[in-house]
This record gives C-alpha cells, sequence and structure tokens, in this order.
C-alpha cells in the first residue's frame, strides 16, 4: 500500500475518534480532551445562550461546545492559530468532522452558494447563520452543519434550535406581559 494513502487512512480513522460527538456529555468530552480551557465567550458571546457552554483545545484544535441538559447540542470546531499557519479548514478536514459526527446518518452536501445564492435561498431552518451559511450540510438523522467563511464548521443537533426558540417566546411572553395596561 502507498504511504500516502496509508498515511490518510489512518488520519480519517484517528480523526473519526479524536472529535466530540453531539449527544455526549461533559464527562464524556472531558474525557476526550481534558479540562476545558477558559474562554470569555462562553460568557460574552456563548455558542448557545443561557445553557452551558464550555471550549476545550485539542491537538491543534478548538472545540466548542454547546450543552442542554448536560448533552451537548451545538459544536464549533476551529483550528488554533499556530504561527505560519492557516486557519482555514480545508475539504478533508470538513470531511473528518462530519464523519465523525455522522451518528449513524449520512450527510448531504447542499453544494456552494454565491452570496446572491445566499440571498434568494428561502430561509426556513430556524437557524440565522445556517441560512447564511456558504458551505452547508443537512444529515439524514436531521443534525445540521454549516461553515460561514471556512474558519470553522458548527455542527448541531434540532434540540439546539429548539431551545433557541423556546427562549425567544419566553422573551417575547415577558416583553407581552410588561405593556402596561394602558
Amino acid at each position: 500500500m502507498n504511504i500516502k494513502i496509508f498515511s490518510l487512512v489512518i488520519f480519517l480513522c484517528w480523526s473519526s475518534v479524536a472529535f466530540a460527538r453531539l449527544g455526549e456529555s461533559v464527562v464524556e468530552n472531558q474525557a476526550r480532551y481534558g479540562n476545558p480551557v477558559k474562554d470569555h465567550r462562553n460568557t460574552t458571546s456563548p455558542l448557545l445562550k443561557s445553557a452551558e457552554n464550555k471550549t476545550y483545545h485539542y491537538q491543534g484544535w478548538q472545540i466548542r461546545i454547546g450543552y442542554i441538559n448536560g448533552q451537548a447540542v451545538r459544536m464549533f470546531y476551529g483550528k488554533l492559530p499556530k504561527k505560519g499557519g492557516s486557519q482555514v479548514l480545508k475539504p478533508d478536514e470538513f470531511q473528518a468532522i462530519l464523519k465523525a459526527e455522522s451518528h449513524g446518518g449520512t450527510w448531504k452536501d447542499l453544494g456552494r452558494s454565491s452570496l446572491l445564492g445566499i440571498a434568494l435561498r428561502p430561509k426556513k431552518s430556524g437557524n440565522r447563520l445556517f441560512d447564511h451559511a456558504r458551505l452547508r450540510w443537512v444529515n439524514s438523522n436531521n443534525c445540521i452543519a454549516y461553515s460561514t467563511n471556512r474558519m470553522g464548521l458548527y455542527v448541531e443537533s434540532p434540540e439546539a434550535v429548539i431551545w433557541e426558540q423556546a427562549l425567544a417566546n419566553e422573551k417575547d411572553v415577558k416583553r407581552k406581559e410588561s405593556i402596561p395596561q394602558f
């Protein structure tokens, strides 16, 4: 077997083990990556509002995870800055993450979109970033993945959108309750 092909096979097999998975617990992710790192974005710009957010650094990657009831429902994979290195994800890196996040389903690439294509695309997923992303995938198990700028990949289960819709509804109810009885 050619050494390059062998190296690629080893890399892809390792990749499917290296990345966290949607649905895994905080404990499982900590066992995989070690202790989470301090990241001010977990409070100032959380991956998932009003939920538990953690960031891990692992072998040159940062993995940000939003948890609901202790289970990962939204994840962000990105490369850590490295002197002389690019943070732009390559197609094989996208594929390694998608393979790790397949959960027995299969990913369908929705194709690359131009800015005009994005503007004309119907908005219906409930996730604004997904609706406007240039790179998008859907899984047969209803998970979605998207990249807005090729600097990272978001992967999420339907529970993330349900959570955000519930928060928006709660906010609207509170707003309506605060209207005075004129």
